[in-house]
Parts: structure tokens; sequence; C-alpha cells
């Protein structure tokens, strides 16, 4: 192959190139076709225009005729109706026993006319009767819910009377009958006059009868007619579009273009034909509208039938053509053509762009059959130069003689030998590692030889890769042989498959489990740690299943994501967790490191197994939110639940109930049973309320005996009361603790989203508010948040924080009111009563800050306070011989909480030198009901130092016996609810019961709140020893009650 090895062909002289044709080459075949499909596309437009001139237009009149018939027999339906409604209505109105009702409002008339039976058989829903004045006389309207007769609606009854009152006399013995609009609702309505059967006598009233058009007339009617319809008012909202211009019957459109009343219009769109009629309204309103809808399946139909047609016609056009074109092809056209393909066929085609494009196939026959000869000898020329270019060894060998017969540079060069050293010589001895033995392609039928290794001028061995190819010339054999020299490729080869095992040992080692992943997601390697997390055989991985088989199904489309992302360049976590499955189905929480290998298209993904680790964070994620007594969610879980149902309420636009539980009197069980026995009822309260609750409910303990309950029920406050009804029942049975059955109550706090708040804070406060109003209000029972109860709230902080500073500086000061023995009528002591003086010399009612007191603990200060300042006036009273008086102070129950109580009294007897026996304390049930021994334990204290013990309001609370022999009480005081309604009979029994028991007791008795005159005798008679009340005085300060005194020293007495 070498150039000085080959004779070189001689180029004939070129042929003149024939001139190119000005306008594209002509084709006798495409000239056929264009013609014909002419000639069959004007054809079928003609039949196209004509079809939908003729027919499709006398379709769509007659679709709109039929759509205003239709329209008509809606409309005529529904007349037929009210007629039917006006005539039942004439047999009525014209009736004797109907003209004397109008008179006498006759019981038996309407028990035996006005029955829900007579509504249900005539199909009314309504009757009334006016009299002429337009009074309603008696109306009636069936009670769907009870079954039973109730009153017409009162603005269908104002239409009724109204409409008789301004009704034409033209037509008052007509009366009246149409639709009348009321409110939303559409109603069938006829009125007649109340006349005698004979007609002979003047009208008495009105009868009127309506029929209520809702859904289920509609539909009837609908079912009736056979017609698809609905009756709206002629409003423009309400109209499909196509009929809007029924709206214009009572806008400010000109009269002569409104539609006349009745007459029915037609509107289309798409699919469907609209057709409507106005009919008025008798209450003056906008007009209602009947509307009918219906497909247009005839116009669609007959469509369909044209253009099946025209389709058919298209299509024997269409094969028609194909079969003249087909015919003209073959017998003419296809041989001419493949004639100049098969001499095309040799010729480059850059050769036959560069020929002239004008004329027919057989001009270009002509010119091809010109350019082919000169191809052929242009191919042999460059194929020549070509092998010689060519950076490839290429030896054409002898099959039959295996010597070289030709060869090119390049293998010359390579094989650092000359053309003459190697043409006519054996391939054996050149380009074959050995030099003897059987050719692999010649001898052992091999079609390449893929030998490695060849022979060089120096003894040495060089790498190549060869192929060879037999082919054959002039019916003779040859092998054609090419190499290429690869002794740097295998040197690279060599250092990467070190490099390789390296690397793949350190995988297979790290101690970590990992698999490398190709991006089809097939995995390529993995090392043991994997195969043992993975519960894995090698054999599952040789055959290179996916990843995603190994991993959670619902993790895996997240992981596809960045399996993509980190081979389109696109930002992907290299760490993330997920959930391996191994081979038998367990789950693993595994952290995930992946990165891509550089310059590959694999990524290497390295496994920790944090199973154990997820596990104890969850652990600990229950103990953080749940309560380890109840197993309820704790208060953090609960308001965290609470916020979370705010959002969803918000988001769906709901409602939310809170309610805020707290158990009545649970600290006499942790005080009598210990809080062994409390833990006990608190888990049972758990159960019993997990219990109650629905799947839309959730409930928290917050902390000792408070529970809170979020509802998203769509009920209301309806269902957040039945809720707390279901709760409180569940505490009806009672609590078994220590072989001993407990009962407790529970208290009700409700609030609501979005009504009393929209944040959980907000709804908690709110709740907690109402609950302490249900423990106001008795225990064991619910209350809803009001407004009044934060205002409230406000005020008790308002007071606290201006009456802790008026303690402080002396602004309570003591107000005295006389105690007067009965039978004298002198003052013998004096109760001293709490008034807190402003700066300005304003008073505070004790009912605006003693409660407040009360619940803050400040109540102990301010009686310390008062008898700190009443014992030394007392005192002075008594040095200025104003009388040895007994002075009286309330003590609340907070002292016996606090357990000081007889040191502080000391304390003031010490500091006033008061005498202890000119010293009461009174005390109400409360202060001795929650703890009886420390309470007995402390009055017996105080009774030691001299001070006498008085029971205040007594009758109002337990009132319990047992309580009065037990404790030692020197003095009864009779609540003024006993007393202000004497002489009342049952008064007057209770008084003497309890005046009974002192005397029985030997204790002092004194009777609170006397007010008059005749009190005062008849409690004097009844053996009353003192009294107290505005009779005698009021609380008064203390230069006041020393006026009395001074009177009293002066010789007066009471009453």
């Amino acid at each position: 192959m070498n150039t000085g090895a080959r004779n070189q062909p001689s180029s004939p002289e070129t042929p003149a190139h024939p001139p190119a044709a000005t306008g594209p080459r002509r084709s006798l075949r495409g000239g056929a076709a264009f013609g014909l499909t002419a000639i069959f596309c004007a054809l079928g437009l003609i039949c196209v225009l004509a079809t939908g001139a003729l027919v499709v237009g006398r379709l769509d009149a007659f679709e709109h005729e039929l759509a205003a018939a239709n329209a008509r027999r809606a409309v005529n339906a529904l007349q037929s109706d009210v007629r039917r409604l006006d005539a039942l209505l004439k047999d009525w109105a014209w009736w004797d026993d109907s003209y004397q009702f109008m008179v006498d409002v006759n019981p038996a008339y309407i028990e035996s006319n006005i029955t829900p039976e007579v509504f249900r058989d005539q199909h009314l829903d309504a009757i009334a009767y006016i009299s002429s004045d337009g009074r309603a006389v008696h109306s009636a309207a069936p009670d769907i819910v009870s079954g039973g007769v109730e009153r017409v609606h009162p603005a269908l009854l104002a239409f009724m009377r109204q409409a008789v009152a301004t009704l034409p006399h033209t037509v008052q013995h007509d009366g009246l009958s149409g639709l009348v609009r009321i409110g939303d609702a559409t109603w069938m309505a006829a009125c007649r006059p109340v006349l005698d059967s004979l007609q002979s006598r003047p009208p008495r009233g009105w009868i009127w009868m309506a029929r209520l058009v809702d859904d289920p007339y509609q539909k009837e009617l609908a079912r009736n007619t056979e017609l698809e319809l609905a009756l709206v008012p002629a409003l423009p909202d309400n109209l499909p579009a196509s009929l809007r211009k029924l709206a214009d019957a009572f806008t400010d459109v000109p009269m002569r273009d409104r539609p006349a009343p009745e007459t029915p219009v037609v509107g289309v769109d798409r699919h469907t034909i609209w057709s409507g009629a106005l009919l008025s309204d008798l209450n003056g309103g906008a007009p209602l509208a009947v509307i009918v809808q219906a497909p247009r399946a005839l116009g669609e139909t007959a469509r369909n039938i044209v253009h099946s047609g025209l389709l058919v016609v298209l299509t024997l056009s269409i094969l028609a053509l194909i079969a003249g074109l087909l015919f003209l092809d073959r017998r003419v056209l296809a041989r001419l053509a493949a004639l100049s393909e098969r001499v095309a066929a040799n010729v480059p085609a850059a050769k036959l762009a560069g020929m002239p494009q004008g004329g027919d196939e057989l001009d270009r026959l002509a010119e091809v059959t010109a350019w082919a000869f000169h191809a052929i000898r242009e191919n042999e020329r460059f194929l020549s130069e070509m092998l010689d270019a060519l950076k490839v060894g290429i030896m054409l060998v002898d099959r039959e003689t295996r010597t070289i017969v030709s060869i090119n540079r390049h293998a010359c060069a390579l094989l650092g030998r000359t053309t003459e050293e190697v043409v006519g010589r054996r391939c054996h001895q050149f380009v074959c590692p050995a030099e003897e033995g059987a050719c692999p392609v010649c001898d052992l039928g091999q079609p390449v030889d893929h030998a490695k290794r060849t022979l060089l001028t120096s003894g040495g061995e060089m790498d190549i890769l060869k192929s060879v190819v037999p082919i054959s010339r002039e019916d003779r054999e040859y092998l054609l042989e090419t190499f290429i020299d690869i002794s740097d490729l295998e040197h690279t080869r060599r250092m990467l498959e070190e490099s390789e095992e390296q690397y793949r040992a350190m995988f297979l080692n790290t101690g970590t489990p990992a698999i490398l992943i190709n991006e089809d997601t097939s995995v390529a390697l993995a090392n043991p740690e994997f195969l043992r997390l993975a519960r894995a055989d090698q054999a599952m991985l040789d055959r290179h299943p996916s990843w995603t088989c190994f991993f959670h199904e619902r993790d895996v489309p997240r992981m596809l994501g960045y399996h993509a992302d980190r081979r389109n360049g696109a930002a992907a976590p290299r760490e993330y967790e997920t959930r391996l499955i191994d081979a038998s189905g367990g789950m693993h929480h595994v952290a995930m490191t992946v990165t891509m290998i550089p310059h590959t298209r694999q990524s290497v993904a390295f496994i920790r197994d944090i199973t154990d680790m997820k596990l104890a964070e969850a652990r600990l994620q229950e103990l953080a939110f749940t309560d380890s007594l109840t197993g309820l969610p704790n208060r953090l879980r609960g308001l965290d639940s609470l916020n979370d149902m705010l959002a969803a309420a918000h988001q769906r636009q709901g409602a939310l109930g809170v309610l805020l539980l707290d158990l009545d009197d649970f600290k006499l069980v942790n005080d009598s049973m210990g809080h062994a026995a409390g833990d006990v009822v608190l888990m049972e309260v758990g159960t019993r309320l997990a219990r109650v609750l629905g799947p839309d409910e959730t409930v928290a303990r917050l902390g000792g005996d408070e529970f809170i309950i979020v509802t998203a029920s769509q009920g209301g406050s309806e269902a957040c009361a039945d809720l707390a009804k279901r709760l409180i029942g569940e505490f009806s049975t009672p609590f078994r603790v220590a072989h001993a059955e407990v009962y407790l109550g529970v208290s009700i706090g409700i609030a609501g989203y979005p009504k009393d708040g929209d944040t959980g804070g907000q709804l908690v406060r709110c709740a907690d508010l109402a609950m302490y109003r249900a423990k106001a209000a008795g225990k064991n029972t619910y209350r809803f948040y009001t407004p009044e109860l934060t205002q409230a709230a406000q005020r008790r902080l308002e007071v606290d924080a201006e009456l802790r500073p008026a303690i402080a500086l002396g602004h309570i000061v003591p107000y005295y009111q006389p105690v007067v023995d009965l039978g004298s009528g002198r003052i013998v002591g004096a109760e001293a009563l709490a008034r807190w003086r402003k700066p300005d010399g304003t008073l505070v009612s004790p009912a605006d800050f003693i409660p407040v007191a009360e619940q803050t603990g400040l109540v102990t200060s301010i009686d310390l306070a008062v008898l700190s300042q009443a014992c030394p006036q007392v005192q002075a009273w008594t040095e200025a011989g104003l009388g040895r008086l007994r002075v009286s102070g309330n003590i609340s129950a907070r002292h016996l909480q606090r357990g000081n109580l007889p040191g502080d009294i000391r304390a003031v007897l010490e500091a006033s030198g008061l005498p202890a026996a000119q010293l009461a304390l009174e005390m109400t049930e409360t202060v001795y009901m929650e703890n009886i021994d420390k309470a007995r334990a402390m009055l017996d204290a105080v009774t030691e130092l001299g001070v006498r013990i008085v029971l205040d309001d007594f009758g109002t609370g337990y009132s319990s016996l047992s309580y009065l022999q037990s404790l030692s009480f020197d003095l009864i005081k009779i609540d003024r609810s006993f007393v202000k309604d004497l002489p009342d009979a049952s008064s007057l029994a209770l008084l003497r019961a309890m005046l009974g028991i002192a005397a029985g007791l030997g204790v002092t008795s004194l009777a609170e709140g006397v007010e008059t005159v005749e009190q005062y005798v008849l409690l004097k008679s009844l053996g009353c020893g003192r009294g107290q009340g505005y009779l005698f005085s009021p609380p008064v300060p203390a230069a006041q009650f020393e006026e009395l005194l001074r009177a009293q020293k002066a010789g007066k007495r009471f009453p």
C-alpha cells in the first residue's frame, strides 16, 4: 500500500458540467399527484359548505322553537298548580262555616279543618285568615319537627296582611293568586274574600293559602313536565350568561326592548340550550324566572350525521385519489425513478447536490450516468491517499500464500523497516509473536487475531492492538490487517489495576457499612459490614440489585431525588437520615454519608446504624411530653397540641373548644388518705377522661388535679356543654381507694375559639376564669367563659394592687355596729367591721375588696389591722366610763391555715391593754369545716387566753349540730336571712328551732339584720338575747359610735 508499491490510476479528462437549471427539478410523479389532489379538495370544500348552509341552520331554528315550547310548558305547569290552589281556596272561602269562623273564631272549626292531615293531603304550607281591617284572625303552618301546627312565618303573614289592605277594589271579589318572594323563600299563594255559600252577604275578611316552592316541589314539577328546570329570582347573578336579557324586564332597558311577561327567551352555549320566562312577584319584587335547560342533542346528532357523511365521502375520494396515483406510479413513474436511483446509488451525495436541479426523472437519469464514471476514478485516488495518511498500521496479506502484498507508511514506521523489506515476505516473520506455528485466522478459523505483541527490528516486542478482516478482490481472498501501538495504554492499565486493588481493599475493610452505587441505582460493590447490616448474602449482591430495595418505600422517593441531584450538579445533602429494611424485614434507622467519586457517575455511601440512638430519643421524647402518673400528655404536650389544633382550626376556619377541669375537694383525699391514695385517684381520673373523649378531642394533665381537654367538634357551645355533662357524669361513680369509696366532683370551665381568644394562652386563661366561676357556683358543674369574668379578674388585680399599700399605710379602719341587749335595750357590745378609706375620703365597699383579700391571703392582715385599732378604742371607751363593752372581730379561715392565730391575738391584747374577756372572734363554719381537729386545737388555744368565740351566719352553711356540740361557742349569730321575713310562718318556725338549740346548749343567741320594731318585739318575745341591725345603727366610725354610747349614758335606750 506504499505509494512506491502501487500503480496510480490515470485520470481521464473531466467532462464539462452542463449548465444548472434556474428553477427546481420538475417531477412527473409530483405533478400528477398535485393535479389530482387539487381536484378532490375543491369537490370536498363545496360539499362541506353546501351541507352547513342547508341542514345545520334549519336544525338550529328547530331547537330554538323546541326550547321555547319547553319554557311555555314549564310556565303552564306552574300556573296550573296556582289555579288548583286557587280552586281549593275558593271552596274554603265561599263556605258558611268559614264565614261564621271569621266572627267567632270557633276552636271546633280549627280542630276539624286546620289539621296536620289537611296540610299534608292538600300540599299546603300556610293558611291565614285576615280580617277586613288587616288583622290576623288565625294563621297556621305545619310544624315539621313536632308534626303539629305552628304559626305562619311572620314575614309571610305580614305580606298577606299588607296585600289585602292594598288590593284594588276591582279585583277584591276575585282575590289574588300567583308567586311571591319572601326573604330567600318562594311561595305559591292565593287569597279569596270570605263569603257565604250563596255569596249574597258582604265579605268578612280574606283567606290566604300558600305552598312553599322549595327544592322538593321543583323536583316534582321537573319530573311531571319531564324537564330540567329551576325557579329563581330574575337577577343577573342567578341567570345563565345566555339568558341575562331576562333580567332586563325590571332594569333601565327601554320598554320596547324588554321581553314580555311569560314570553320565552332562548339562549344557547356550546353544549346546552337554555330557555326561560318571567313570572311577576305578588310582593312587587324582582320577577321570578322559570329556567329550562336541555342538551343540544338534536343539533349535535344532526351535525354528527353530516360530519359522518362527509367523512365517508372524503374517505372514498382519498381512496380513489390514492388508487389513481398508485396505478400511474406503478405503470410509468416508478420504473423511471427506479432506473435513475440505481444509477445514482454509486454517486456520492455531494456530487448529486452539485448537479443541475432542472428537469424531470429522465433528465436526472442522463446527468447521473455521465457523472458515474468520473466518480469511480476520483474514489480510487482518494482511497490511496487516505490509507497513507492514517496513523494506523495497515497491511494486506494474500490468504493463500500468506505473503504481504501491500503495506502503508505508518505500518513500516512501527516495524522499523522499509516497504521493500516487508512486501513479499511471509507475515509470520513480522506481526506475530512467534515466527512459526498455525495462523489463528487461516489455520484455526478465528475471525480476528487479537495478538497484543509484535516483533521489532531490535529483536524486542511491542504492545499492539491488531484486528484482521477477510476481504476478496477479483475472486482472490486477502486478509486486511490493522494494528496500533498501545504500549502507553497498557502501562496505564497496569497502574490502574494496581490502584483499584488498593482502594478495593480499603473499601472492603473500612469497618463501616458502605456501598458503591452506579448511576442506574444498581449496587456495584458492598463491603461485608453492609452485608451484615442488611442481612444479605454475596449472591444477592452479585446480581447488582438497586439500592432502593434496601430502604423504606416512603424514603425512597426523597433519596432518588438526592441521587439525581448529585449527578445533575444540583445541591443535595451530603448527610441525611433514613430507614434501612434488612432481608428479614427488620427496620434500622441509619445515617447516610454520600459523596460522588470524582470524574465518574458513581457515588459511594457510608452507612451508620443509629437505631439505638433513635429509640433513646423517642423514649426521652415520650418522657418529656407524658405525665408519668396518669400516662396522659403532660402540660407541655397538651399546650403544644392546643396550639397545633388552633392552627388547623384557623386554616379551615373552624371552631375549637377548651375545657379546664379541676377536681373538687381533692385535697381532702390527700390530707385524709395520703398522697398515694391521691395518685390512685388521679390515675383513675386519667382513665375515665380518656374513655369519654372522641377522635376529635385530646386531654392532658396540667399538674396537680387540673386537666385540660381540647375538642375540635363542630357542634359549638352545645357540643362543649354535652361533653362537660358527660365528663361530670363519669364522676358520679365513686373511686375505690384502699377498700373505700370516695366521691369526687369536677368543676369545668369552657372557652371557645375564636369567640373567646385566638391564642392558646388566652383560651387557657379564659377557661381558668370560667372554672373558678363553676367552683363558686357550687362545684361539680360547668360554666362558659364570659367577658365579665376577665373584667372581674382585672378588677381584682387592680384592687389587690391598691389594697396592699392601703393596709401598710393604715387606710383600713374599723366601723362599729352596736350589739344591743333586747331585754334592756342597752348597747352591750360592738362588731368591728373593716372599711377601706381612700386618701380622698371615699369608702370602698367590703364586697369589693374582702373577696379579693380572701383569695390573696391579705384578709388575715385586714383582720389583725381591724382588731389592732378596735381593741385600744374599746379600752379607751371603758376608761372613759362609757361602759364595759365587748368588741368582736371577724376571723377568716386563712388564720387556720397560717396556724399562728393565738399568738396574733395575744400580741393585740398586750398592745391594747384590753382584757381578753372583752374580745370576741367571729368565724363562719368554713373556718373549721376544712380541718375540724386543727380548728378545735386552735380555738381551744384562743379560749385559754380568755377570748370569746362567736359562730357567725348560723343556719346558712352546713349547720352541723355535731360541730356545735364539739366546739365551744359562747354566742351564736343567727343570719339575717331568717330575720328579714318575720313574721313569716316558715321563718318564724326556723327561728324558734335555732333559738331552742342555742338555749339547749346554753349559748347566747344574737339575731342579725334587725330593721323594724316589729322584728325587735318578736325576737324579744321568742327569747332571743341580743340583736344587731339598722334598727339600732348602721356601722359607723368610732366618733359616731361614741356619740351613741354617750347618749346611752344619758339614759337613751333602744328601740
